[in-house]
């Protein structure tokens, strides 16, 4: 399945409309604050999620958010996502690749819904200067905007 025909199939899943762009990829503005990135491999073997979900300043917080950071990458199942933190932007990041040959478009959907959500919830906490809560149920689709 092409990348495409991965979007479309994943559209009827999530109700939103999503597109290619001129990059190669699809990019969804998620309650109007977070932009979050669908691109395929170029071998269309993986299908990568990423959202840049804020910066972090140099003090406490920020070492804190990245101790809480590696204890989430370590928690065992349910497991999605590894965040990321840029020392040149000075921002922490969320991706996950899912191998497109043992999941459907249906087991995809369900879970960029939760990455999304893990990622509004970790991006929430950066914007507040908190920290972030546990994730409770996957994100409504109806939170999306399609860039």
């Amino acid at each position: 399945m092409n990348f495409p025909e991965l979007l479309q199939a994943l559209a009827q899943h999530l109700n939103l409309p999503l597109k290619e762009d001129s990059q190669g990829s699809c990019s969804l503005l998620v309650e109007q604050t977070l932009l979050v990135q669908l691109e395929m491999s170029r071998d269309e073997a993986h299908l990568f999620f990423g959202a840049r979900l804020g910066s972090l300043s140099p003090g406490r917080y920020r070492e804190e958010m990245l101790e809480l950071a590696l204890r989430e990458n370590g928690r065992s199942y349910p497991h999605l996502g590894i965040l990321g933190y840029s020392t040149g932007a000075n921002e922490l990041a969320f991706f996950d690749a899912l191998r497109l040959d043992i999941f459907p478009a249906e087991a995809i959907s369900y879970a960029f819904q939760i990455f999304v959500e893990k990622a509004l919830i970790w991006h929430r906490a950066i914007e507040r200067g908190t920290y972030p809560e546990e994730i409770t149920m996957p994100a409504q689709t109806d939170n999306f905007m399609v860039r």
